[in-house]
């Protein structure tokens, strides 16, 4: 059986506790088993867990351990209807493509 793909979602990848537990999580699955890949947004303006050099070091990390990441612009913490929906309309779209065993949100 081939290994089945689990798919984390999160809004902001920096040093936060979410985002640890998210790294934490796709880091450490058995790769014959499960196929992680990790969906964030941006991570805004708000410095004070990393910010954008938190992100990028996470980043290298995933790469470094071959696990894809994918950045979804429009996908944050503020609530925004019109960044929502088209959040909510790429999130369908790749899920439809990946066809995920599991999403972790």
């Amino acid at each position: 059986m081939p290994p089945q793909t689990v798919i984390h979602v999160i809004t902001r990848l920096d040093y936060g506790g979410s985002a640890r537990n998210t790294m934490l999580t796709a880091l450490g699955h058995n790769r014959e088993r499960f196929t992680p890949l990790v969906v964030m947004g941006l991570p805004g303006r708000w410095d004070a867990q990393g910010g954008q050099a938190a992100t990028e070091e996470n980043v290298r990390v995933l790469e470094k351990e071959g696990i894809r990441s994918v950045v979804v612009p429009t996908m944050g913490r503020s609530i925004s209807l019109l960044d929502d929906m088209r959040t909510l309309w790429t999130l369908i779209r790749f899920f439809r493509r990946e066809r995920p065993s599991v999403v972790h949100t």
